[in-house]
This record gives structure tokens, sequence and C-alpha cells, in this order.
């Protein structure tokens, strides 16, 4: 859910890799971070970490399976954090969010990974630009940081950047990555008769709020009446519905 800057350029490493620690092997985000994967060039977390996979990366980057408080608060779901000492950025995903549906899962992990996306744009622009090109992002970025940032521990800037320019990418990724679920199908029939159901396209759009609540978008979303208990109302009644992940 969060980025903690270290301070500083990250030094040189030769052909830094994106690596799994153990604790992520097997486990459930394993199985959907291969299934967000699957697309290729196409895929959307691949478009994310690509430019950390190339000779020319100063940062390397892990994931993790594991607890995700951040200074003894509790950071529901996942954090993207990076050491300094080692030049290597952590993606962690709690051990709770991997009870909930899949495509839940699917969430956090590119939630995170847009955090380390902007990381890496941060000390690396040239070479972190698999969405999209951004020719004036580090001016972009600094009016975001000079609005929203008050602390390291009080920095809402990545989240409102994410809100504004990266939410379509956030629904490609769930989009694709739901649509090649062989229940797919059956899934749309069965809430089709669900009043609390708006459509997949919604459901898509609610799911990449996730994350980004304390936003001035999400303010601005709110101001529509129903929008909020509209969500609720998805989280309560059809997230619970969503497959899970059973690693096959």
């Amino acid at each position: 859910m969060i980025l903690i800057p270290g301070g500083g350029n990250p030094n040189p490493n030769p052909n830094p890799p994106v690596t799994e620690d153990d604790s992520w092997t097997d486990t459930k985000a394993d199985c959907v971070k291969e299934k967000l994967e699957a697309g290729g060039s196409n895929s959307i977390l691949n478009k994310l970490l690509e430019g950390f996979n190339l000779s020319t990366s100063t940062i390397n980057l892990t994931f993790y399976v594991g607890n995700t408080d951040y200074r003894g608060n509790p950071v529901p779901n996942g954090k993207c954090i990076f050491d300094p000492n080692t030049d290597r950025m952590y993606v962690y995903v709690s051990e709770d969010r991997l009870n909930e549906s899949s495509l839940e899962i699917a969430r956090t992990i590119l939630h995170e990974c847009f955090h380390a996306y902007i990381y890496g744009k941060l000390y690396g622009e040239d070479i972190h630009n698999g969405l999209a090109p951004e020719p004036d992002f580090a001016k972009d970025f600094a009016e975001y940081e000079k609005k929203y940032k008050i602390s390291d521990e009080d920095n809402e800037s990545q989240h409102n950047y994410t809100a504004d320019k990266y939410r379509t990418y956030m629904k490609e990724g769930l989009k694709t990555y739901f649509e090649a679920d062989p229940k797919y199908s059956r899934l749309m029939d069965f809430f089709s008769d669900d009043p609390n159901w708006h459509g997949v396209d919604y459901m898509y759009e609610s799911l990449t709020w996730g994350g980004l609540k304390k936003t001035d978008a999400w303010k601005e979303y709110i101001k529509t009446p129903g929008n909020e208990q509209k969500l609720k109302d998805q989280k309560q009644f059809i997230y619970r519905y969503l497959p899970k992940e059973n690693c096959e």
C-alpha cells in the first residue's frame, strides 16, 4: 500500500534481477503473479516490471509474503518499500490477503507494483516506460509531491498520481486476468440476477479504488450520491463469490 523512499540515488548493480523470496514461492500470491504475467509483452504486470529486469537498472526487486506492518503500524494487504543499504525494492503481500479471492490478490500485487514502477521512474525514468511514455513525469510528479507530501510518513503523492494516471491500466490488468479464468462465463451468469451487480466493468473499477481512498480522485468520486454505498455493496455481496486461487 505504501512506498517509503530511502533517499539518494541507488548505486549501479549489474543485471539486477526481479526475484521471489522463499516465503513467496508456491503460495497463492505466486500462482496469481504467474497468471498476471501470462500475457507476455501485453501483460500490465510485465510492463510495470520490465525496467527492473534491464541490465541498466540500478534497483533490485524481490517479492515476499509476510508482515506488512510499517513502524509498528498495521498496513493491510501489502506494501512496497526500498532499502537504501541494499538498493533493493521489496514488494510484500500479507498472509491474510491470501485468504481472499484471486482477483483481490491480483489487485494488491498490481497496486504495489505501481508503487515500484513510480519509484523506478523517479530514479531511472528512461528505462521505466512500460505503460506509456511520460515525457513530463519528473515535472508532473514533483507537483504531486509539492501538494501531497507532508513527510515521509505522511505522503499521498504516489496514491494520488496512481489514482489520476494509472487506474485505467489497473482495470486493464484485472480484466485480462479475470477473463482468463475458466469460471468467468459461469460467474457472469451467476451475477447477472444479483441486484448488487452493476456489470463487470464496474467491478474492476471498484477494485481499483483499493488503497486509494485518501486521494482527491476518490473524494471527488464519492460526491456523486450513491457511489460510496454502491462500492460497499460490491465488497459485501459480490467479492465474496469471486473464485479463490487453488494454484492448479
